[in-house]
């Protein structure tokens, strides 16, 4: 996938359901906000697409204009990027006070175009049903909020951390957000993921309510609220249940936050013999 982002920083996370699965992420365009996209299809030889050329190789989603629609302008309008909500909330009292990230749940609805030569899909979003080409996630709970350090995609969660400056001239400090959150949805995991208590183990009791339509319901936070400019972790698995991670911050200290454990090594394999 090709795009291009004017800025160093962003303030926008973005997803396009290309064959490549690649992240990309949008800051400030110009006065109009506009985010320029565009679609890579991965490099098929002449033995297998007979007739294809470099140029097939490329195509120009469009310009996304996300203070008007959610549409593409150069795909059909039935093609859109699902949006995806961000919010705090507060969770404990006193010192055991924490300040967590909540995100929607919006599913995306992935349609694509048949390919006219196989039983095979093409990359591209179909015209003939709603459908969604990606997701987006505004950074917009906190004045200034951007990401300005490298993302972890891993086992499926999309590790990001939002820097939110200090509002004054030439400040150094600020805070952060450190996120996990669905790669392929862009909103929350399945399940929870922190030790939002601080109590070592990540259970039951890390879910948080909110309200949803008038009805109380227990959700996994997508975020914790930190102190400084926490970089990128090292992560230290545990145990087969548990694993840490390790975040320099820019207070001079070390944060570190008890998770729930991935799955790592082989999961399955394919051998082929010719």
């Amino acid at each position: 996938m090709l795009c291009f982002t004017p800025s160093s920083t962003v303030d926008r996370l973005f997803w396009n359901r290309s064959i490549f699965r690649r992240f990309r992420f949008f800051g400030p365009a110009d006065s109009n906000h506009l985010r320029y996209l565009g679609l890579r299809r991965p490099r098929l030889s002449t033995r297998t697409r007979p007739g294809w050329s470099e140029d097939d190789n490329k195509e120009y989603l469009g310009a996304f204009n996300p203070q008007a629609t959610a549409q593409l302008s150069n795909q059909p309008a039935t093609v859109k990027l699902l949006k995806q909500v961000a919010s705090e909330l507060k969770v404990g009292s006193g010192e055991d006070e924490v300040i967590v990230r909540i995100l929607t749940n919006e599913e995306p609805k992935w349609e694509t175009t048949a390919d006219p030569d196989s039983d095979e899909q093409l990359p591209d979003p179909t015209g003939l049903v709603p459908n969604d080409a990606g997701w987006y996630l505004d950074l917009d709970v906190y004045t200034g909020e951007r990401v300005v350090s490298d993302v972890i995609l891993r086992d499926g969660i999309l590790i990001v951390i939002g820097f939110i400056p200090e509002q004054t001239f030439c400040g150094a400090g600020g805070e952060s957000v450190f996120m996990e959150l669905n790669a392929f949805t862009g909103g929350q995991l399945a399940g929870v993921q922190f030790d939002v208590h601080d109590d070592g183990s990540v259970g039951e009791d890390d879910y948080v309510e909110i309200e949803v339509n008038g009805e109380m319901i227990k959700v996994p936070p997508s975020g914790i609220k930190l102190a400084g400019n926490i970089q990128p972790p090292a992560i230290i698995k545990l145990n087969d249940k548990t694993e840490k991670k390790y975040l320099s911050s820019s207070g001079g200290g070390i944060v570190e936050i008890a998770e729930r454990a991935v799955k790592t090594g082989i999961a399955y394999w394919m051998e082929i013999r010719q």
